[in-house]
């Protein structure tokens, strides 16, 4: 893949770990847990471990993209997305005292949605995120939904337009 010119993305899709009470699940909590700590122990102890392995490995350090998450769900209310920018304020550190020199990327709660990140990103990462060159935005963009998963059959634009989050008027300065 490197030989090719592309880059790696070492993508962990979700923690595969449950709290103590064994909650968590697919579809209220895409990270499995992490609002538990001891959830969030655990996955920090293995985020950082991969990224000692890359940051040991020449071959790999310039060459490969490391993500800790992938969309984590964490909803849209303000105490719930907390969780998320706050862990991340605390791993994103912790992985860059073992890999200063591992590329990364850092990403907002409500599926990496471009919303989250705009409403969050200013207030809860600018601060260190901004001045580390080697740490990248992931940001997931799914509007409209009938467009990114869809085949966009009657869609007319401009128009009113189904979209994940309820029917939006799609026009010009909305995009």
């Amino acid at each position: 893949v490197i030989a090719a010119g592309l880059t790696p993305i070492i993508d962990n899709h979700n923690t595969g770990l449950r709290g103590d009470d064994n909650t968590g699940d697919w579809e209220s909590d895409y990270m499995g847990d992490l609002r538990s700590l001891a959830v969030r122990t655990r996955h920090q102890k293995l985020m950082t471990e991969m990224v000692k392995r890359i940051q040991a490995d020449p071959a790999l350090v310039d060459e490969v993209v490391f993500t800790y998450a992938n969309e984590p769900i964490f909803d849209r209310s303000s105490s719930d997305a907390l969780i998320w920018w706050n862990y991340q304020k605390q791993l994103v550190p912790a992985l860059r005292a073992v890999g200063p020199d591992v590329m990364m990327t850092y990403m907002a709660n409500d599926w990496n949605g471009i919303e989250a990140f705009i409403n969050g990103y200013s207030s809860h990462m600018k601060s260190f995120a901004a001045g580390d060159p080697r740490l990248f935005v992931d940001v997931h963009f799914y509007e409209p939904i009938t467009l990114t998963h869809g085949n966009g059959n009657g869609i007319k634009y401009p128009g009113s337009i189904n979209t994940w989050r309820g029917t939006q008027n799609w026009n010009k300065e909305l995009m």
